[in-house]
């Protein structure tokens, strides 16, 4: 019944409201998801500043496989 399926839709679209702009969650100190991810979008960089401040001499590349990570770091200590 589609009249059913629209009315679950509006329900669902309560809660999620509900659950992200007005409940608040023990795992962000008692704010809202919304409260939370705007003090992050006041800290986090622009795209701009990242790229600005990006150098790729300083990146380090970690080897996938973690035995050949440790001993290439045990290497470059005796070196």
């Amino acid at each position: 019944d589609l009249s059913h399926f629209e009315a679950l839709q509006e329900e669902l679209g309560y809660r999620q409201f509900f659950y992200n702009w007005q409940r608040p969650h023990g795992s962000l100190k008692g704010k809202t998801p919304s409260e939370y991810s705007g003090e992050l979008s006041n800290i986090t960089p622009l795209w701009e500043e990242v790229e600005a401040l990006y150098d790729p001499k300083k990146e380090y590349i970690q080897e996938p496989n973690y035995k050949i990570e440790l001993a290439l770091r045990k290497l470059k200590r005796c070196l």
